[in-house]
């Protein structure tokens, strides 16, 4: 069991020159699960009712921009914020914003997931750019693990028969 913050990069090669903190600039897209961990609420944060699985700290993804909660540019959402702004909010060359920044709550095991690289992506995902991930741990119980590779040597069909039978344990590099 870890609290963890996910940055998602959801274009490849590209960095942004914005990733600055200035204490509470956004609001939080809050998603439910069914754990609830007091760790989500720090520091100096309300958590909603009921049950949270993670909150979307800055995005720029259709399912959940970010608006913009202080300053001058107070309620304004961020997709606004770096239309009008462009390369002065982003940094040369970038278009759009690269990352999605997530504190996520893994009070249970998570699914494993993979995702496309750009190319898949671009062809089978309505268009998105692909997404490789960066985890930092904020906190951990004792014995948490985190699942980040298979062994060497499993096979695709190898791995599809374990998940057939529920063994899928032994493959995994923790």
């Amino acid at each position: 069991h870890f609290a963890a913050a996910s940055l998602s990069r959801r274009s490849s090669g590209r960095r942004s020159a914005c990733g600055r903190s200035c204490g509470k600039i956004f609001r939080h897209r809050w998603l439910p699960t069914s754990a609830r961990n007091p760790d989500m609420a720090a520091p100096g944060r309300l958590l909603p009712e009921g049950k949270v699985a993670e909150s979307w700290e800055v995005s720029c993804h259709p399912d959940g921009v970010s608006i913009i909660d202080n300053g001058r540019f107070r309620g304004m959402s961020f997709t606004d914020y770096l239309a009008a702004f462009g390369e002065k909010a982003l940094g040369a060359g970038l278009t759009e914003f690269p990352l999605l920044v997530k504190l996520i709550d893994a009070n249970d095991r998570l699914s494993v997931q993979v995702h496309p690289d750009d190319e898949y992506a671009a062809q089978f995902e309505n268009g998105e750019n692909g997404k490789s991930e960066m985890w930092y741990v904020l906190a951990a119980k004792p014995g948490a693990k985190m699942i980040y590779d298979l062994q060497q040597g499993v096979t695709q069909e190898e791995f599809a028969a374990a998940v057939k039978s529920g063994a899928m344990e032994g493959c995994f590099r923790y």
